[in-house]
């Protein structure tokens, strides 16, 4: 196409005329509005999504289960921890008693 040729639309522009009793700007924002959806923080939405969930008897027997496992196991963890400080203090008094002139570390 070249630029010297007219464009077929031109004409039509022309004679096109803007209607001046529909008050676009006005709908336009209430389209926007009406389409927009409100920023909630996200934790509301877990809290929506708990409270659904959490009637069910197998999804409460479920989240039961989770925090049992979990506290029996930060005790077992807890638990072998003593344990093992209980056999390094008793290893080193036993060494102690054995020779006494023997320095151990009370350190490991």
């Amino acid at each position: 196409m070249d630029m010297n040729d007219p464009d077929p639309l031109d004409e039509l522009l022309k004679t096109w005329k803007v209607d001046k009793t529909v008050d676009l700007q006005n709908s336009v924002w209430q389209r926007i509005a009406t389409t927009e959806t409100p920023l909630v923080p996200w934790w509301t939405g877990l809290w929506e999504m708990v409270d659904a969930w959490l009637p069910k008897p197998v999804v409460a027997l479920s989240v039961c289960g989770v925090f049992i496992m979990t506290g029996l196991s930060i005790g077992q963890i807890r638990r072998q921890a003593e344990v093992q400080k209980s056999a390094q203090a008793l290893e080193q008094s036993y060494w102690r008693s054995v020779d006494p002139f023997q320095n151990v570390s009370t350190s490991p």
